[in-house]
């Protein structure tokens, strides 16, 4: 994620890493603005990716690839990043489970 206070969004991509190489699934751009609390939100299904901010409507990115793992977070250029109230659950068969 890339943000640019100029135009007030984000360059997005979505990677996976495969044996060792980073793989882009898509590219995109989001409503973002720094000096303020951001809700980020990514939903990865069986065939698709949904990325989202409290100010956007979701980006929805169709794959084929397999997706399994872990979920990592970069951000580039000069600046900090604080993490406050993250979630992450996993839905298995119309139940959530917190992990």
């Amino acid at each position: 994620m890339q943000p640019d206070d100029k135009t007030k969004t984000a360059k997005t991509a979505i990677i996976k890493r495969e044996l060792r190489k980073s793989v882009l699934l898509s590219k995109f751009e989001l409503p973002f603005e720094t000096n303020k609390w951001q809700q980020l939100q990514i939903n990865i299904n069986s065939n698709h990716i949904e990325v989202s901010t409290a100010d956007s409507n979701p980006v929805k990115i169709e794959t084929d690839k397999k997706i399994s793992g872990g979920i990592g977070f970069l951000l580039k250029g000069t600046m900090n990043a604080y993490f406050d109230d993250i979630h992450i659950r996993k839905v298995t068969q119309q139940k959530e489970v917190m992990q």
